[in-house]
């Protein structure tokens, strides 16, 4: 545990463990091989388009460990991708990391809380708490847009199927606050073009509630900048923001004020949020520069941000 940190800020032990006093080093020297994973029946699912593992752990008394078979996680651990050939992938913690963080502190967005929790051989990992779960342990009602949708299935490549105006069109027909939930939908996106996610497709929207009723869109999850890592496209679904998939002819700000119309979102109240998003730039290059990527990540990470924000006419 030489170097590595001992104890979480009590601010975050109380947003991630209730105040617990929970070690950021996990009891494990390294993340474990997918052999290992399935001989002891640890929960291992797959995420970012195939390349990163995700394992469901549990907080006992104020240790994180793996959860076995019977019971429930409370948490979902992302360790560093396994492909030697993504750029920067050591990073790839710091970075979704990073982008909550953004997305909550500067964009104000209710987010699902995360931190940074390591191996024993100081190996970093991503670390959130999910938010379908109560502090008691009930589970709520949550259901990704890839369901609400229909677009999932065998097809993996499904998920990136249409555009975010279908997407809020499904979210206005299911939320029970459909004029909130499209602003909120509109600040989302408007953040994943600006953090260059290109991985925001359908299952990384959500609707969540205590009945399916009261269902409404779920707090911001797996946002990160994927320009870092791999070379995508300016927006996950294949569509981008419009269903006959026109192109940002008239600028991208004009883009996403179109768009913002077609939600329902008066023209006005569509520039102040991207007026407000342009302002934030100094901020989000300042949280950049004090983040725990290598040097050579935060250069990369502001030259891939700054062509976005300059297209926006910040």
């Amino acid at each position: 545990m030489n170097g590595l940190p001992k104890h979480y800020p009590r601010a975050l032990r109380d947003r991630m463990f209730d105040g617990a006093d929970v070690c950021p080093v996990l009891p494990y020297a390294q993340p474990p091989s997918k052999a290992r994973v399935d001989g002891l029946g640890m929960r291992r699912t797959f995420s970012f388009s195939g390349a990163q593992d995700k394992y469901s752990m549990v907080l006992d008394g104020a240790t994180l460990r793996y959860r076995r078979d019977d019971e429930q996680g409370g948490y979902i651990m992302k360790p560093c991708p396994a492909d030697a050939y993504m750029t920067h992938r050591k990073d790839a913690p710091a970075n979704e990391q990073l982008c909550m963080e953004v997305a909550r502190r500067i964009f104000r967005l209710p987010t699902a809380a995360c931190a940074l929790c390591f191996f024993g051989n100081g190996e970093p990992a991503y670390l959130t708490r999910r938010f379908d779960r109560t502090a008691d342990g009930r589970s709520l009602h949550l259901e990704d847009f890839a369901a609400i949708t229909g677009m999932q299935g065998g097809n993996s490549g499904a998920k990136y199927a249409g555009s975010y105006r279908e997407l809020a069109d499904a979210l206005m027909r299911a939320s029970a606050a459909p004029r909130a939930d499209a602003l909120r939908l509109f600040r989302m996106v408007l953040l994943n073009y600006l953090l260059c996610n290109g991985d925001a497709h359908l299952k990384n929207f959500a609707l969540l509630g205590e009945t399916s009723r009261s269902m409404v869109l779920a707090p911001a999850y797996d946002v990160m900048n994927t320009r870092l890592h791999v070379q995508d496209a300016d927006f996950a679904l294949d569509k981008g923001l419009f269903a006959d998939a026109r192109p940002a002819a008239g600028g991208m700000a004009a883009h996403f004020t179109d768009w913002a119309r077609e939600l329902g979102i008066a023209e006005p109240t569509a520039r102040r949020i991207i007026q407000a998003a342009c302002n934030n730039q100094p901020r989000v290059e300042a949280m950049v520069q004090d983040s725990a990527l290598s040097r050579k990540a935060q250069k990369a990470f502001l030259l891939s941000i700054r062509p976005r924000f300059k297209r926006l006419h910040c």
